[in-house]
């Protein structure tokens, strides 16, 4: 989806330039950037509020994943948080140093790493959601400039209008000395 984000943004970029270069002649090019900001902005914010969502269940959606994970991997996550299983040391671990002293009955002591991953997953999350929202508040400046930049031009081709009826009129009156 990023990509996609990405790649309209780039050909809403090009043709928006390509319509603001000569305004009063490229309006359709001008209404089809703005449609394509349009398009952005939904894009960005259907994923953000997404990503949102998804952020507001982490303990409950990464029980489930887990229990899928590779041992290895759990151990990793052990090792490096100083944890033991998921909620506690008796939730999945997996065999690593700080779930060796479970043995022993040591490792009864050492939490499990439902909130290690809690913190780093919405640290991680909470960028993603901050930077598409913000990325929302730039289309609607973009928006908005196309939509003045729209108007501006139907005003100019409507004076444009109005100064060659000017001059026809102005003709008919006064024509030409010969």
């Amino acid at each position: 989806a990023g990509l996609v984000v990405g790649v309209i943004t780039i050909i809403s970029a090009i043709v928006g330039l390509y319509g603001s270069i000569y305004p009063v002649r490229r309006k359709v090019w001008l209404v089809t950037y703005s449609w394509l900001v349009v398009a952005v902005l939904v894009i960005e914010l259907s994923l953000g509020a997404l990503i949102w969502f998804r952020s507001l269940d982490i303990r409950a959606s990464f029980s489930e994943k887990w229990r899928t994970w590779d041992p290895a991997l759990r151990a990793l996550f052990q090792e490096t948080d100083n944890c033991c299983g998921y909620f506690d040391s008796t939730d999945y671990p997996a065999v690593s140093y700080s779930c060796r002293a479970t043995e022993t009955g040591l490792g009864d002591n050492w939490p499990g790493c439902v909130d290690m991953i809690h913190i780093y997953m919405d640290n991680y999350l909470r960028n993603i959601y901050t930077a598409l929202f913000g990325f929302v508040a730039v289309d609607v400046f973009a928006l908005v400039a196309a939509v003045v930049l729209i108007q501006a031009r139907n005003d100019q081709e409507r004076y444009e209008r109005i100064s060659v009826r000017m001059s026809k009129l102005y003709l008919a009156y006064f024509p030409p000395a010969m």
